[in-house]
């Protein structure tokens, strides 16, 4: 494992839909400040598919992985990864929810992470209430 700070990014990079163009905002921010990432794409297998304009990276061995994959889709996606792509990682989850409540039945998607990123306040009061993680509040980068 690369020993220098740095993230891994996985996300929907061909996707045409919200969730997709978060990675885009951290990605391109990333380039403009040189803050070393590797990037995978993780498709979108919908109608709203686009073309992806980043190149996946060989190598997904910097010390921090960032999944902008919500919480029903993590652990399939996850299941599908050699373990050395997360294995003695710090794992952050850029989630997106719309409701008050979190619903029981996805609070296992939380063991999972060790923490996870929201972009507003009501996404982080709804979390909060059921997360054992930390929730943390983080500005999208445009």
């Amino acid at each position: 494992m690369n020993q220098v700070l740095g993230v891994n990014i996985y996300g929907h990079l061909d996707g045409g839909f919200g969730l997709a163009q978060t990675p885009k905002y951290f990605i391109e921010a990333f380039q403009r400040t040189g803050f070393p990432h590797s990037i995978r794409n993780v498709p979108s297998l919908n109608a709203l598919s686009e073309k992806n304009p980043f190149q996946d990276s060989e190598e997904m061995d910097f010390p921090v992985n960032l999944y902008f994959i919500n919480q029903d889709s993590l652990k399939g996606f996850k299941r599908k990864l050699p373990t050395s792509h997360y294995s003695g990682k710090y794992e952050i989850a850029v989630w997106f929810w719309e409701l008050e409540d979190f619903p029981e039945f996805f609070h296992s998607s939380f063991s999972l992470v060790d923490e996870i990123w929201v972009c507003t306040d009501f996404i982080a009061r709804s979390l909060e209430k059921v997360s054992p993680v930390p929730v943390r509040k983080i500005p999208l980068p445009y």
